[in-house]
């Protein structure tokens, strides 16, 4: 049965599409138009001149999806008598209103499903002859793919050949007291069906809904609508929160588009931002990644400027700390540091003492590591905001303000956005969710909290009417109170009413380690060749940076270092890295690591990667063969499994390591069909649908110094693992290549071993974490894949083993059974990753025995030998430590104006000592700064002659700027 509160809001919206709605538009007048075929980065001016239009007719289909089309709008008579004048176009698709400026065409607003409207600037914003161009890209917000929520007919069509479709072109005139009744009516109505029928407020509401229906019949718009606003904003109750609201337009820098459609898409969604603030007084706007505002400023000058000078007016908010909003699980150590490096300083570079940054704010990155506190902290920031955990499948994430407390210690005052929606549209039901939600947390009776709005994704932003919904909310009983001032200003009022509560006695839960995301656990493995390349480009580039700055400082060559990093921190978007994006986004992203490697090669400094050290004949025994030398015995069955692995040799074995029943290094092959998000997600119910290829391969035999097993897979994949053994070394390398042919699967490295722990030890970045091997709990439970880096370890007194990868990142320790994975095989929105290379999937994994303490055992030392480890020669003499700290050294550089060095370390080991860097030249000067150039209080390095010493806490990073010369 219907509830009164649904009847009322029904007939509202009724009574707006029936009376008010067609009541909106006036005087249109109908736009002759013409088109012609385009494409991204035409000049407007020389389309006109070329004058290659054919006319185009309402109704008339257009495409392929990503193919441009250019409209010229022109008027048959006087442009309209008086008033502000609109022009309203829709070709079905996304497009973007150029009109003529002092330096010809120039972004004036975009048009997409939500925006269908544009105010033309005064005079019409015509040329002389009478026009308007319009470019239109095939693509619908969300690029040209469907999903399960979209309607039937949506998909149906943007199936076809011609998804395209033009739809409208017309100048007219907008009663603005109609359009504002309308908003005002509407917003009502959802808050009377929030509230419901027990509520005294909502009824009074519907009771003033009804007295202004005759009111607006009669044309009384005005009247109408300044009654229901009095009825409406009669004042907060007192225990009411307060929403920070800020526009926003989540557009990620690539998705289901390629970057070429990211620029024009920040066109459209910027200009369409500027043209709001222009319209609405009370409008803030946030705006976060410098990548896309480097994009804009390439792209159309003119229009940054605006955007500049919307920044010095207070209204644009160009808080964006990182270059782009990265993946926070995958990327090194280092990379992260650079994100932050290259945000802050080109914030800085293009808007001065307005660029400078407080707040980190990634909204729909998957997951959190440990480090990134202390990296916020260095960054000299001070608050973090996210909304991803929201969609958490197990558990509910219990805090929305709160302390997160890093690796190393370090807390940042953090905050997971109530409304759980960075792309609201500012309903009362968004609203009065925010503020349950915010309720109903462990926040220590915070109430001030932060409400993004604005469609987004794929950009566009927000409207008008979600502006004015803001606006008729700041006051409302039965709404939290809305403050349309933006994000700075939610972060200081935020730091007060923290303050201030603590200074009362209430204190702030404390999350300590990293923020798990119960979700998307497959982006750890989606795209293999993706995250190999990225691997190797960090390495590549930390290693030529640390050569280049022991030789004189070179300007083009600081410049190539610096487009590298930028190439590099782009492909860290949260939608590329992790292989969620389209084909056309994973090779765009392939091609930007051939760049890399080029640009490097040019620069003569693209070392090859380090070959391994001699190796040891396998040699048969039994049915099987062994690999041995004096520190390690692996034993290999007929099948070319391995049964058995001890340190040392015959005479001094240390304990077994391989299960007693069970082989090590047998790949599993699950079955892999995620129920919504093909790419993003693992499902834990593939845990239990797996083969295993632990039968007869297809090939054993020894090749060289190698061990070499073959299996071929149903779908016709080919998987080699070469076994090999160097002469003096203490670990099993296993070289992995794969022909991967397989779909909807998902391939896994087994070792189970014969340690018994409650708890596995595995890198991230600049550091390392402890996790439990049993899981008793939902939190545990749900933690069934987890994001890695290099090495994972699994120790019991006396005995441990370790399992290095150059480049995988999704593990899992199954009881006492290491579990890694390799490739998967999804469908979606790629439909051929990690199907689709030229060569085969090839990375090296390597098992590393120990005697049950990997840090007295040296295992980072191994870890650094297996990958190659970073070396200052030239600079760095040497790095000594004493106590219980392993430092090491993740960057070393010239500045980018060559006035100094900058040397990056880092502790490992969870230690604290004192480290003692030696240098090849006496430094003048060294300090210790933060990643804006700040000073660093956390560190004092003291130097004499040509050493630094410097005191390290347990995972603390510090960066060193070195000088020389007087």
């Amino acid at each position: 049965m219907h509830t009164q509160a649904l009847l009322s809001a029904l007939r509202a919206r009724t009574f707006c599409e029936q009376v008010l709605t067609p009541r909106l538009w006036t005087r249109a007048q109908e736009l002759g138009v013409a088109v012609c075929p385009g494409s991204p980065g035409d000049d407007p001016v020389e389309l006109l001149e070329r004058g290659e239009f054919r006319r185009m007719r309402r109704g008339e289909r257009w495409g392929p999806v990503w193919s441009t089309l250019w409209f010229r709008l022109q008027r048959d008579r006087q442009v309209l008598a008086s008033g502000p004048s609109w022009l309203r176009f829709s070709s079905g698709t996304e497009a973007l209103l150029w009109v003529p400026g002092e330096a010809g065409f120039e972004p004036w607003q975009g048009f997409d499903d939500n925006h269908r409207e544009a105010l033309l600037p005064e005079g019409g914003g015509f040329t002389e002859a009478g026009e308007l161009l319009i470019e239109a890209s095939c693509n619908r917000p969300l690029g040209a793919t469907t999903f399960f929520f979209d309607e039937a007919e949506t998909r149906a069509r943007w199936a076809e050949p011609l998804p395209g479709r033009f739809e409208l072109a017309e100048l007219a005139q907008r009663d603005g007291d109609v359009f504002e009744l309308q908003t005002v009516l509407l917003l009502v109505a959802d808050l009377v069906e929030e509230l419901g029928d027990e509520s005294l407020r909502g009824k009074a509401l519907g009771r003033a809904l009804e007295r202004c229906y005759a009111r607006a019949e009669r044309g009384e718009h005005r009247e109408a609508c300044a009654e229901l606003r009095a009825e409406l904003e009669n004042g907060a109750v007192p225990s009411a929160g307060r929403s920070f609201a800020v526009g926003h337009a989540h557009l990620d820098t690539a998705w289901l588009w390629s970057t070429v459609e990211t620029r024009r898409k920040a066109l459209r969604t910027f200009s369409s931002a500027l043209a709001l603030l222009e319209a609405q007084p009370a409008f803030r706007f946030l705006c976060t990644q410098p990548q896309q505002y480097a994009w804009v400023a390439e792209d159309s000058p003119q229009l940054f400027e605006r955007m500049r000078a919307a920044v010095s007016e207070g209204r644009w908010e160009p808080l964006g700390a990182t270059w782009i909003e990265p993946d926070a699980n995958l990327p090194s150590g280092e990379a992260l540091c650079r994100q932050f490096e290259l945000g802050i300083a080109a914030m800085r570079g293009w808007f001065g003492e307005l660029g400078e940054q407080r707040l980190l704010y990634l909204p729909d990155t998957f997951g959190f590591c440990a480090t990134l506190p202390q990296l916020i902290a260095l960054a000299g920031l001070d608050t973090f905001v996210t909304n991803k955990l929201w969609w958490s499948e197990q558990t509910t994430f219990p805090h929305v303000t709160f302390l997160w407390r890093g690796l190393d210690g370090t807390e940042v005052l953090s905050h997971l956005t109530p409304g759980q929606d960075y792309n609201a549209t500012q309903r009362p039901q968004e609203l009065r969710r925010g503020e349950r939600v915010l309720a109903r947390s462990d926040s220590a009776g915070v109430k001030t909290w932060l409400q993004p709005y604005g469609f987004g994704d794929g950009g566009g932003g927000p409207t008008e009417e979600q502006v004015l919904r803001g606006t008729l909310s700041a006051d409302a009983e039965g709404l939290p109170r809305v403050a349309p001032e933006g994000a700075r200003a939610f972060c200081e009022a935020l730091h007060v009413e923290v303050e201030a509560l603590s200074a009362a006695g209430s204190v702030l839960p404390v999350h300590d380690g990293e923020l798990y995301l119960e979700l998307h656990r497959g982006t750890w493995t989606s795209q293999a060749e993706l995250k190999s390349r990225n691997a190797a480009a960090e390495r590549r580039l930390t290693r030529a940076e640390a050569r280049s700055a022991a030789e004189p400082f070179d300007a083009a060559r600081a410049a190539a270092f610096e487009r590298c990093w930028r190439d590099l921190l782009l492909n860290q978007f949260h939608d590329i890295l992790p292989g969620s994006g389209t084909r056309a986004v994973t090779v765009e992203a392939l091609e930007v690591y051939d760049r890399i490697d080029a640009e490097l090669e040019e620069l003569a400094l693209l070392a090859p990667e380090a070959p391994l050290e001699n190796c040891v004949v396998p040699a048969a025994a039994g049915s099987g063969w062994v690999l041995q030398n004096a520190q390690l015995r692996a034993e290999f069955d007929g099948r070319g499994l391995l049964v058995s692995l001890r340190a040392g040799a015959d005479g001094s074995l240390g304990p077994e390591l391989i299960a007693a029943d069970e082989p090590a290094c047998v790949l599993q092959l699950h079955v892999d069909r995620p129920r919504r998000w093909e790419a993003w997600d693992l499902d834990e119910e593939s845990l239990g649908q797996f083969e295993r290829l632990d039968g007869t391969p297809e090939e054993v035999q020894v090749e060289g110094a190698a061990l070499v097993v073959c299996h071929r897979l149903s779908a016709g994949s080919l998987i080699e693992l070469r076994y090999t053994l160097g002469e003096s070394g203490r670990r099993l390398d296993v070289g992995f290549a794969c022909d991967w042919r397989e779909e909807r699967r998902w391939l896994r490295l087994m070792v189970p071993t014969a340690v018994r722990s409650r708890t596995w030890t595995a890198a991230i970045p600049f550091g390392h974490i402890e996790r439990p091997t049993t899981r008793n709990d939902a939190g545990e439970r749900a933690r069934f894949e987890v994001p890695i880096q290099r090495w994972m370890d699994l120790s019991e007194p006396g005995r441990g083993l370790a399992l290095l990868n150059s480049a995988k990142y999704g593990a899992a320790v199954e009881g006492s059974t290491l579990a890694l994975s390799l490739l998967r095989g999804p469908r979606f929105p790629d439909e051929f990753a990690d199907r689709c290379v030229d060569a085969p999937h090839c990375f090296r994994l390597a098992l590393v025995p120990h005697g049950g303490d990997w840090r007295a055992d040296g295992l980072l030392d191994e870890v650094a030998d297996f990958e190659g480890a970073l070396e200052g020669s030239g600079v760095l003499a040497g790095l000594t430590w004493t106590g219980a700290c392993r430092p090491q050294l993740s960057g070393l550089r010239w500045s980018a104006d060559g006035t100094h060095r900058l040397a990056r370390v880092f502790e490992s080991h969870g230690g604290a000592g004192e480290l003692t860097l030696s240098w090849c030249e006496a430094p003048s000067a060294v300090l210790a700064i933060g990643l804006a150039g700040q000073a660093d209080a956390q560190a004092t390095p003291v130097t004499s002659g040509s050493a630094t010493r410097l005191a390290l806490r347990p995972f603390q990073v510090v960066t060193l700027r070195v000088e020389h010369g007087a």
